[in-house]
């Protein structure tokens, strides 16, 4: 009778050993697919942000030809978009256009003077709060003119009509470092 233990014992520990291997290969088999779950995951993931992910307004190649901090407002007007092929770099200035329909807004950016200009007594201009800087905005030959004097940054603001007046001054409030 005790053969027959020994017996079953030695066929319980080798079914228990044949067992415990196939528990591992199994417990393997989920960590490796866990983790090939989540390699796929984080690369799908990767790619939809960088697909997705908002691109600069202004290209970073103009913005080191510039070398010099450009700003864009954010947000832009109602209705406004931007005019892709509008943006210049040209003897030390950027320009761009935003546009609604037939109104237009041009803005043009450039080195501001070594030395700060006065912009608060010039003659038909008020003065407008900034977070940028002196902030003066009038009417130049029938057209409104914002001129924002950061620290670096020289931005003028044209717009195509008196219409469109609190539409610049909003603008100019509204900019901010690229």
């Amino acid at each position: 009778m005790q053969g027959d233990f020994e017996f079953t014992d030695a066929l319980l520990s080798a079914k228990a050993k044949e067992t415990d291997k196939k528990r591992k290969k199994r417990r393997r088999i989920l960590f490796w697919s866990v983790i090939g779950v989540l390699i796929v995951i984080s690369a799908v993931s990767g790619f939809l942000l960088w697909k997705f992910s908002p691109k600069p307004a202004i290209s970073s190649s103009i913005q080191k030809e510039a070398g010099y901090p450009l700003y864009y407002p954010n947000p832009l007007p109602n209705n406004y978009t931007l005019d892709k092929s509008s943006i210049k770099y040209s003897n030390g200035i950027v320009s761009y256009t935003l546009s609604n329909g037939g109104k237009k807004i041009t803005i043009l950016e450039q080195t501001a003077p070594q030395q700060q200009l006065d912009l608060q007594n010039m003659a038909g201009f008020y003065s407008l709060p900034s977070k940028n800087g002196q902030t003066v905005s009038g009417i130049v030959a029938g057209k409104p003119v914002v001129i924002v004097n950061t620290s670096t940054t020289l931005v003028n603001i044209t717009a195509d009509d008196k219409s469109q007046v609190k539409t610049i001054n909003n603008l100019a409030t509204s900019l901010s470092q690229l």
